[in-house]
């Protein structure tokens, strides 16, 4: 398997990276990782999930397991078991004018005319920013879809 990484220009760190993956998943079997069965692979995805590994750890692990079996064992039908976790994306926080305004409201700042002037800027936000299907009428009297 080094050998294999080696020919294909793998730096330092990823070799270790993918030799302590497959280290790992060897001493979950007790035995080679090359009489592996698709049933074992299963199972050693499912122990890292049990274990809490995060998807990173988890994804790394499976591309690691993937060179092992695709290029060093020449198994590429093993490749068709292991699944790759999804990070969860979370929203962004979007606050609307009225929450800016309170907040604005609330933060003491430099003086009134710099919080004015920042509510100005908030007003005029959202009255450039067009329904959904509609087109922005600017000042100028040009139409776009919410362009400037």
């Amino acid at each position: 398997m080094i050998e294999d990484m080696r020919i294909r220009g793998m730096g330092d760190r990823a070799q270790e990276a993918h030799i302590r993956a497959i280290k790992d998943f060897a001493g979950f079997l007790r035995r080679s990782p090359a009489l592996a069965t698709p049933d074992d692979l299963r199972a050693y995805q499912l122990h890292m999930t049990n274990a809490g590994a995060s998807p990173w750890m988890f994804n790394s692990r499976i591309v690691a397991l993937g060179f092992f079996f695709g290029v060093t064992c020449g198994r590429e039908e093993m490749k068709r078991h292991m699944q790759f976790q999804r990070k969860p994306r979370n929203l962004p926080v979007v606050l609307s004018v009225e929450e800016i305004a309170a907040l604005m409201a609330a933060v003491p700042g430099p003086g009134l005319r710099c919080r004015s002037w920042c509510a100005e800027c908030v007003r005029c936000a959202s009255k450039c920013i067009p329904e959904p299907g509609k087109a922005a009428v600017h000042q100028d009297n040009t139409a776009g879809a919410g362009q400037n």
